[in-house]
């Protein structure tokens, strides 16, 4: 059984989640609007991480909801951290590959 922590918890993690997604969507619109063709290769490297990130939370905040096997909920949080780890290593890669262009 799920207690409060854990559902107040998952609702952080989910809201972290579209926070992220939110910032970088702005971040990729200040990009774009800066030269559209130095930037093109990290947006694409980014975006995707960001949704999976944001699936992968929301499917595991429905498996908890469903109250699923702890095992699973294990490898949904390993991934979770894997693709946040990914979208922070994307930050200074898109710093990197501005500076280069310049």
């Amino acid at each position: 059984m799920i207690n409060n922590s854990t559902k107040v918890f998952w609702k952080y993690n989910i809201s972290i989640a579209i926070v992220l997604f939110g910032v970088y969507l702005m971040s990729v619109w200040g990009l774009l609007r800066y030269d559209n063709s130095k930037f093109a290769y990290p947006i694409q490297i980014i975006l995707p991480i960001t949704i999976l990130q944001l699936l992968i939370s929301i499917i595991f905040c429905i498996s908890f909801w469903r109250k699923q096997s702890k095992t699973r909920s294990l490898w949904f949080i390993i991934l979770i951290g894997l693709l946040l780890f990914l979208e922070l290593l994307c930050i200074p890669l898109i710093a990197m590959y501005g500076i280069a262009k310049k």
